[in-house]
Order: structure tokens, then sequence, then C-alpha cells
């Protein structure tokens, strides 16, 4: 962030000595680019991040030098010399995670005639981030753990009355299938919840794939519903059948409204009205959860997305913020408010939605 607003002074001092020192000491492999993408100076990192030494990548083409970490994304750079505008993305090679940032340089008159192109390597980082996305999904699943229990329970004791009046009693053919049929459905039952939990405990792979928003929000409402029933929490949905879908890691997608329906629960141990909406808004999709609880101090709103906050003696704090990084991941975002008049809170989620 700091690159942008000094770069372009660098390259305009009287001692371009000054200039590579500064770039020396820079931990990320930095790469100057003419206005055509043709590699102007590196700094000594560009050895360590990209496996070529500086010398033998000026004059040479930026993407053909990155391309094999954007093999399929050189329109990035394009993109970046052609608007002049700022562009950030991850991309995975030779199993490590490399950040790259791209930072168009101006001239007097508006035009791009350089650009700074930063790449780093941020495995570690990423792999904290999964960790801890992993032990928070964990922990969700550890508040559900009292409903899933009375959920399966019902069941189980369904399938044990039936298999005795089969096991221990005369009866009719029709009446002894029609007994061992309820035992069927109820395994069925047992073997659905159990991949609900199953899926949503599972690491998730990161890979995405085009889903239905409606479909996620059902999905994630069946996983609460129980809980949501005891807590005496009446939910309203509007999803329109016709939602256009989006581009998503679906697990992760369940993260997050699975960690906005239990909040909205705990917000409401009285029991309220849990209120989910959807709608096509240009190339987004606008999803908003309200719940009727009390309303968020001012001075918590603004901190309520910071990893670590929480007023909750047994949270561990990282649920919303894992919950904006996988939406902002997902080039999308998410804010939260209070309603007029103290009604509730409102969450807000946008999401692009999946190219045709």
């Amino acid at each position: 962030l700091l690159l942008c607003p000094i770069m372009p002074q660098i390259w305009r001092i009287d001692k371009p000595r000054s200039a590579q020192a500064i770039l020396d000491a820079i931990d990320a492999s930095v790469i100057l680019v003419d206005g055509d993408g043709t590699i102007l100076a590196t700094n000594p990192a560009t050895l360590r991040v990209l496996g070529e030494p500086g010398e033998q990548v000026i004059g040479r083409h930026c993407a053909e030098v990155l391309s094999k970490w954007v093999p399929s994304r050189p329109r990035y750079l394009e993109g970046a010399l052609r608007r002049g505008r700022n562009v950030r993305f991850q991309q995975e090679a030779d199993g490590r995670v490399y950040a790259h940032s791209i930072h168009p340089v101006l001239d007097d008159e508006g035009n791009v005639s350089r650009a700074v192109v930063m790449v780093t390597d941020v495995t570690e980082q990423v792999r904290l981030q999964r960790q801890a996305a992993q032990a928070e999904r964990l922990a969700a699943l550890g508040r559900l753990a009292a409903s899933l229990a009375h959920e399966i329970s019902n069941p189980l004791q369904a399938i044990r009355n039936h298999l005795e009046l089969v096991l221990d009693f005369p009866l009719a053919p029709d009446e002894r299938r029609e007994y061992l049929s309820v035992v069927r459905e109820e395994i069925e039952r047992l073997a659905e919840i159990t991949q609900r939990v199953l899926s949503f405990a599972r690491p998730s792979a990161g890979t995405r794939e085009v889903v239905s928003v409606v479909q996620l929000v059902r999905r994630t409402l069946a996983l609460t519903s129980k809980q949501m029933e005891q807590s005496g929490v009446q939910v309203h949905i509007d999803l329109p059948p016709d939602l256009p879908s989006i581009k998503a890691n679906p697990e992760q997608i369940v993260q997050v409204l699975l960690n906005l329906f239990i909040n909205a629960v705990e917000a409401m141990p009285d029991g309220g009205h849990l209120e989910v909406k959807a709608w096509a808004e240009e190339n987004t999709i606008v999803l908003t959860v309200v719940n009727d609880g009390p309303p968020i101090p001012p001075k918590h709103l603004e901190r309520i997305f910071e990893p670590f906050f929480t007023t909750k003696p047994d949270s561990t704090g990282m649920g919303l913020a894992i919950s904006y990084s996988i939406i902002r991941q997902h080039g999308g975002d998410i804010r939260v408010e209070n309603l007029e008049g103290g009604r509730g809170v409102r969450f807000t989620i946008t999401l692009p939605v999946a190219a045709e």
C-alpha cells in the first residue's frame, strides 16, 4: 500500500542508486514496467520469489516472466495498464500461494507511464487463515452439538420402538413391512443429518463452483432449525426462485451464513424473528439477514469485523472476522447496521453474479 504514493517519486529523483537502495530493502518481489509492460527494473527479492535474477528479466515483457504464476491471467496486467487502476489477486503455483498487486503510475496528463508489480509469497499467512477458519468452523459446530443431539435422538428412538415391535410381537406381513419401512426412513433421515454435519466440519479445499444462493440459505437453515425452534426464533424467508447463481465455495458461504444465524439466535434468547431476504441488483446478489434482537452499541459496531473482538466470554472473536474475509475473497462485501428505533440488526452481503 505504501508503494503507491512513493514509487512515482523514486524514479524521478536524481540519484538512481538511492532508488535501487529502496527497492533492495523491500522484502517482496518488485518489478517496474513501462506502459507496454516491458520490465525496466527489479529488486533482489525477485530471485527468491520468481526464481530468476533481475538482470535476466529486464527488457522482457512482465506477462512472460509471470506466466508461471498467472498463466491464465495476463489480462490483469493489461487491464491495469489500460484503465490505470490498482489490481490485486492471489494465485497458487508449485504448492505456494503468491499475492500479486499491480499499481499503475500516472504521468502529469493522467496516462499510465509505468506500473509497479509486486509478488509476495503469502503461503504461511494463507495457511494460518485456513487453520483459523477451520477452528471457527469447529467452534460453531460445537455450539450446534446440543440441538443436533436432540435431532438425532428422535429418529433413533423411532428406530428402536419399531424394531422392538417387529422382533417381539407376531405381526402380519403388511404390518411388518410398514414398521420396517419406518425404520428405513428414519435411517435415511439420520444419514442426511450426519452428512450435513460432516460436510460443514470437513476442511474446505477452496474450490469454487456455480451455486444457488437459495439452496445455500436453505441448507444452512436446515442445520440450525432445531436450535431456532428451541430458542423460539421464527424464520421468515423471501428468496426468489429465479435468483441468479454465484460462483463460490459453497462450504465457505454456508460457514458465513451459519455464523450469522447462530449469532442472531444468541442475540434473541427469549425468542424473536429472523428474516432472510435476497434479490438481484445489476450484476450482484444482495442478501440481508435481519434479527430483532437488541442493537449493537456504536463503539462495538465499528469493530465487529475485527479479529478476536468479541463481547462473549466463550467466543473466539474470529467468526465475523473470518466471514468478512471469506466474502471479500469472493469479490463481495458485508456490512452491519442497526435498524431505526432499535428494531434490530441487519447484515447485508453482496456477491457478484456468476458469469454465464
